[in-house]
Protein backbone atom coordinates (compact mmCIF):
# COMPACT_ATOMS: atom_id res chain seq x y z
CA UNK A 1 0.00 0.00 0.00
CA UNK A 2 1.40 3.33 -1.48
CA UNK A 3 1.96 5.61 1.40
CA UNK A 4 2.06 3.43 4.75
CA UNK A 5 3.41 5.87 6.66
CA UNK A 6 1.20 8.47 6.21
CA UNK A 7 -1.27 5.42 7.14
CA UNK A 8 0.37 5.09 10.45
CA UNK A 9 0.53 8.21 11.46
CA UNK A 10 -2.52 9.58 10.77
CA UNK A 11 -4.92 7.46 13.18
CA UNK A 12 -2.35 8.42 15.69
CA UNK A 13 -2.73 11.91 15.35
CA UNK A 14 -6.09 11.72 14.99
CA UNK A 15 -6.83 9.51 17.97
CA UNK A 16 -6.93 12.69 19.45
CA UNK A 17 -10.52 13.45 18.56
CA UNK A 18 -12.85 11.04 19.13
CA UNK A 19 -13.77 8.97 15.79
CA UNK A 20 -10.38 10.78 14.05
CA UNK A 21 -8.94 7.57 12.52
CA UNK A 22 -11.69 5.75 10.67
CA UNK A 23 -10.93 9.39 8.61
CA UNK A 24 -7.86 7.38 7.42
CA UNK A 25 -8.98 3.42 7.44
CA UNK A 26 -12.16 3.73 5.73
CA UNK A 27 -10.69 5.64 2.99
CA UNK A 28 -8.00 2.81 2.96
CA UNK A 29 -10.47 0.10 3.23
CA UNK A 30 -12.54 1.60 0.55
CA UNK A 31 -9.36 1.98 -2.04
CA UNK A 32 -8.02 -1.51 -1.47
CA UNK A 33 -12.06 -3.09 -2.28
CA UNK A 34 -11.61 -0.58 -5.45
CA UNK A 35 -8.70 -2.41 -6.52
CA UNK A 36 -9.74 -5.88 -6.23
CA UNK A 37 -7.85 -6.46 -3.06
CA UNK A 38 -11.11 -8.19 -1.42
CA UNK A 39 -8.71 -10.23 1.60
CA UNK A 40 -6.70 -7.27 2.58
CA UNK A 41 -9.82 -4.76 2.69
CA UNK A 42 -12.00 -6.98 4.64
CA UNK A 43 -9.28 -7.41 7.23
CA UNK A 44 -8.17 -4.11 7.30
CA UNK A 45 -11.98 -3.09 8.12
CA UNK A 46 -12.48 -5.63 10.92
CA UNK A 47 -8.94 -4.30 12.14
CA UNK A 48 -10.35 -0.45 11.76
CA UNK A 49 -13.70 -1.22 13.88
CA UNK A 50 -12.63 -3.30 16.22
CA UNK A 51 -8.71 -2.75 17.15
CA UNK A 52 -8.12 0.50 16.34
CA UNK A 53 -11.48 2.30 16.92
CA UNK A 54 -12.61 -0.04 19.61
CA UNK A 55 -9.66 1.12 21.47
CA UNK A 56 -10.48 4.45 20.54
CA UNK A 57 -13.85 4.59 22.06
CA UNK A 58 -14.02 2.31 24.31
CA UNK A 59 -11.03 1.80 26.35
CA UNK A 60 -9.79 5.14 26.56
CA UNK A 61 -12.84 6.15 28.08
CA UNK A 62 -13.00 3.44 30.57
CA UNK A 63 -9.24 4.04 31.70
CA UNK A 64 -10.20 7.92 32.22
CA UNK A 65 -13.71 6.94 34.43
CA UNK A 66 -11.29 4.43 36.64
CA UNK A 67 -8.73 7.28 36.92
CA UNK A 68 -11.04 9.71 38.23
CA UNK A 69 -13.79 7.90 39.94
CA UNK A 70 -15.96 9.18 37.68
CA UNK A 71 -19.00 6.72 35.73
CA UNK A 72 -17.91 5.53 32.05
CA UNK A 73 -21.27 7.69 30.81
CA UNK A 74 -20.09 10.98 32.54
CA UNK A 75 -16.67 10.43 30.28
CA UNK A 76 -18.05 9.73 27.14
CA UNK A 77 -21.09 12.19 27.41
CA UNK A 78 -18.30 14.38 28.28
CA UNK A 79 -15.99 14.16 25.49
CA UNK A 80 -18.35 13.81 22.61
CA UNK A 81 -20.47 16.57 23.93
CA UNK A 82 -17.52 18.77 24.28
CA UNK A 83 -16.16 18.03 21.19
CA UNK A 84 -19.61 18.96 19.72
CA UNK A 85 -19.79 22.20 21.78
CA UNK A 86 -16.54 23.54 21.75
CA UNK A 87 -14.63 21.96 19.21
CA UNK A 88 -10.72 20.17 19.76
CA UNK A 89 -10.89 22.14 23.36
CA UNK A 90 -14.00 20.39 23.88
CA UNK A 91 -12.29 17.31 24.31
CA UNK A 92 -10.79 18.97 27.75
CA UNK A 93 -13.34 21.03 28.64
CA UNK A 94 -16.30 19.05 28.25
CA UNK A 95 -15.14 16.27 30.60
CA UNK A 96 -14.05 18.62 33.09
CA UNK A 97 -17.00 20.29 33.09
CA UNK A 98 -19.10 17.40 34.11
CA UNK A 99 -16.51 16.33 36.25
CA UNK A 100 -17.21 19.30 38.45
CA UNK A 101 -20.99 18.86 37.70
CA UNK A 102 -20.82 15.41 39.08
CA UNK A 103 -19.29 15.98 41.96
CA UNK A 104 -21.33 19.20 42.82
CA UNK A 105 -24.71 17.39 42.15
CA UNK A 106 -23.18 14.56 44.79
CA UNK A 107 -22.60 16.77 47.44
CA UNK A 108 -25.63 18.46 46.96
CA UNK A 109 -27.59 15.01 47.06
CA UNK A 110 -25.53 14.76 50.46
CA UNK A 111 -25.99 17.62 52.22
CA UNK A 112 -29.57 18.02 51.75
CA UNK A 113 -29.91 13.59 52.91
CA UNK A 114 -28.11 15.43 56.31
CA UNK A 115 -30.38 17.96 57.09
CA UNK A 116 -33.55 15.88 56.64
CA UNK A 117 -34.90 14.87 59.94
CA UNK A 118 -35.15 11.35 61.17
CA UNK A 119 -38.98 10.41 61.64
Amino acid sequence: MPGALVLGIGPFLLSLVPMGPPLIWIPATAWLAWRGDYGMAIFLGLWGTFIVSGVDNVLKPYLISRGGNLPLVIVLLGVFGGLLAFGFIGLFIGPTLLAVAYSLLLDWVADNRARQPVK
